[in-house]
């Protein structure tokens, strides 16, 4: 999750690099509108390297969600 850049980010979605700076902003801005994704979504592999990060995202999780990304890590 973190070893990611704009140019990145901008080519999966098929758009440019200014477009990705102009909807998320910075680098820290845009890490947590993907955890946030990863919250709703429960996309464990995401919460997984967010957590093992030492930046924090913010973005609250509930207990049974933090359990489950405890799971997948210890797996």
């Amino acid at each position: 999750l973190y070893e990611f850049s704009r140019i990145d980010v901008a080519g999966e979605a098929c758009v440019g690099e200014s477009t990705v700076s102009y909807h998320f902003g910075t680098m820290p801005e845009l890490r947590t509108a993907i955890v946030q994704q990863a919250v709703k979504y429960q996309i464990l592999s995401i919460l997984a390297d967010a957590r093992a990060s030492r930046e924090s995202s913010g973005v609250p999780m509930s207990e049974e969600l933090r359990e489950k990304v405890a799971a997948y890590i210890a797996r």
